[in-house]
């Protein structure tokens, strides 16, 4: 069934559905003032949208057979919570 849509239609509707994901991104970091002014913060989305962008996925077993496969959006999920849990924010305490 799916066969029968066009490349053009489904190539045109991914890039929708993927705007529109990392345009509620955005939208979510607006709404809660993320401070980008804060280096960790920075760093944090930089290797969230690098490594969920461009595609680092994990594939355990036979590379054209595995086992178990975690995705790029996977990888970049347990990336961000394990960077976040490692960087801590740096306070001035007197």
């Amino acid at each position: 069934m799916l066969q029968t849509i066009p490349a053009a239609v489904t190539g045109g509707i991914s890039l929708i559905l993927y705007g529109f994901i990392a345009s509620s991104g955005v939208k979510m970091l607006i709404k809660e003032k993320i401070d980008f002014n804060n280096q960790k913060n920075i760093f944090i989305a930089s290797v969230i949208l690098v490594s969920g962008i461009g595609g680092l996925a994990f594939k355990f077993g036979n590379p054209e057979n595995p086992i178990i496969t975690i995705t790029s959006i996977a990888v970049a999920m347990i990336l961000g919570i394990i960077l976040n849990a490692m960087l801590k924010n740096k306070t001035n305490k007197i």
